[in-house]
């Protein structure tokens, strides 16, 4: 790999990328290629969890000899890299705090205002992450936020209904038609993932849809249950069928998806290469809408 090339595209990425990366370039004057290939090895642990990809990525344009090696490795690498653009794009814009430890003293706060250097108390939560106290201070606000906003509001019967998978049992809600089941499931899948929050445990949902025709209907009605707190998406064979899908599955929070998709994942029939082993377990919660069509020869 050329790692001028790699040095440059990480460093445009975000100035703690450029920061970190500061000596690379006098590293490769004084010393040469592979000591600068080695600096910017030992700096990706420091350029946070998609550190792995952005390299491979720059790896991948540095040179023909980079591109074989990456299509070698992982042989629909572009998509899965695409994939985590947009991931990227739509949701790390979490911005640059200022934070400064207890008992800092003012005077050296005051002092950094002042530095052209960069400020040693901003943090940019794209990369970087909180003192361990802090960050765990700040999940904390999050998840008494999602308590006391945006709940739930079902009706007695509904509740009654939803008791049961609250606490954790695999339930059956039958109901008639026009009797708020989705709600019911919103609810609970709701529940389940600030249960996840407040364990540190990355809960994930699937949610089967026998009809391709309700796929997006039931994924809107999800959203605007779950007022886009979380991340939800929507599969079918069309619209799955140029992107890895287990990736998508680890991507994103609950999971739409026809059964069908399910089962030929699991019988090793995917439309793409996948690049992660798929396994039903990767679910905390999966929940059947229709449930009544499992039976005979039914994807259920």
């Amino acid at each position: 790999m050329d790692p001028l090339v790699v040095y440059e595209y990480l460093s445009s990425l975000s100035e703690h990328h450029r920061q970190i990366l500061l000596p690379v370039q006098q590293i490769l004057r004084k010393k040469g290629m592979l000591a600068a290939k080695k600096r910017i090895l030992r700096s990706l642990p420091e350029l946070g969890s998609d550190a792995s990809f952005d390299f491979l990525h720059a790896v991948a344009i540095s040179g023909d000899d980079g591109k074989n090696l990456v299509n070698d490795i992982y042989p629909n690498f572009h998509q899965v890299y695409q994939l985590l653009l947009n991931d990227r794009q739509e949701n790390y814009r979490r911005g640059v705090v200022y934070y400064v430890a207890p008992h800092t003293p003012l005077a050296k706060v005051i002092e950094s205002c002042g530095q052209s250097d960069p400020n040693p108390f901003k943090v940019d939560l794209n990369f970087e992450c909180l003192p361990p106290p802090e960050a765990e201070k700040f999940m904390d606000d999050i998840i008494d936020a999602l308590y006391d906003e945006d709940v739930i509001s079902l009706r007695c019967y509904q509740e009654e209904l939803a008791e049961p998978a609250y606490d954790g049992y695999n339930t059956i809600v039958c109901a008639p038609t026009g009797s708020g089941k989705t709600i019911v499931a919103a609810s609970v899948i709701r529940q389940h993932l600030i249960q996840g929050k407040l364990a540190n445990k990355p809960n994930k949902v699937c949610f089967l849809v026998t009809n391709t025709t309700f796929l997006s209907q039931q994924a809107e009605l999800l959203q605007g249950f779950l007022r886009g707190r979380w991340k939800i998406v929507a599969l079918s064979g069309t619209s799955g069928a140029d992107v890895p899908l287990v990736q998508t599955f680890y991507s994103n929070d609950v999971i739409v998806i026809t059964p069908q998709m399910i089962v030929n994942l699991l019988n090793g029939k995917s439309m793409t290469d996948e690049l992660m082993p798929f396994s039903l377990t990767m679910f905390s919660l999966i929940v059947f809408d229709e449930a009544h069509h499992a039976d005979e020869k039914h994807p259920y």
